[in-house]
């Protein structure tokens, strides 16, 4: 069963998912601080965070770029966003506010740049790992979208945070767990899963998608 709770990962690695101590940050008009929070004030809190993050991808590619560029839940990433979110993002917002935890901003982010269909630069693109080199939740997703772009991108055809997305992940999990070194087990949000598998099919390289087709699904 799909967990709504972000929990940590158990075994022989620590996998980093969600929001870490210092990864905080804010985009709310009037507001300020260094709470990790975008206040959202909307009945669609996840449609509206989605739709910001095409928004901003559009716009704002170049920062959106940098945010992506650093590992994710890491001190890096909170700085790069603290840094970016003083002066941009508000536009995107129109009358709302935001509030999301910094997982879910970059996630969305990173499905925005995703469908704006223009890839990322070469030095941001990144191979598979194996199952034993994986570290991380980017590197789970990373290795189940090699063997399993189809599925991957079926999962963002859902709207983000409902039924019907735990429902299209539930069957990937047997899959998606063989990216996971053994003795290690994971709950999480579903959300989450989702947009870093956005993330990787945004940033997996080519060849690795390649030989992964050529040699049978992980």
């Amino acid at each position: 069963m799909i967990g709504r709770n972000l929990l940590a990962m158990l075994g022989v690695v620590c996998l980093s998912i969600g929001l870490t101590t210092a990864a905080t940050a804010q985009v709310a008009p009037g507001r300020s601080g260094s709470s990790s929070v975008l206040y959202l004030e909307t009945g669609d809190a996840m449609g509206t965070l989605t739709a910001w993050g095409r928004c901003y991808a559009k716009k704002q590619r170049p920062q959106s770029l940098s945010l992506i560029a650093t590992r994710a839940s890491s001190i890096e990433e909170a700085n790069v966003y603290r840094k970016l979110f003083r002066r941009d993002g508000i536009e995107c917002l129109s009358n709302e506010t935001l509030s999301a935890s910094l997982s879910l901003v970059r996630g969305a982010i990173a499905e925005g740049l995703l469908r704006a269909g223009m890839g990322v630069p070469p030095e941001l693109l990144q191979p598979a790992p194996r199952p034993s080199e994986v570290r991380n939740l980017s590197d789970m997703a990373r290795c189940y979208v090699a063997g399993h772009g189809e599925q991957s991108r079926a999962l963002l055809a859902t709207k983000p945070g409902s039924k019907q997305e735990a429902a299209a992940l539930e069957p990937m999990m047997g899959d998606v767990t063989a990216c996971l070194p053994s003795g290690v087990q994971i709950s999480f949000d579903p959300t989450v899963i989702r947009f870093r598998l956005a993330e990787a099919l945004l940033r997996l390289a080519p060849q690795s998608a390649a030989a992964t087709d050529a040699g049978g699904a992980k």
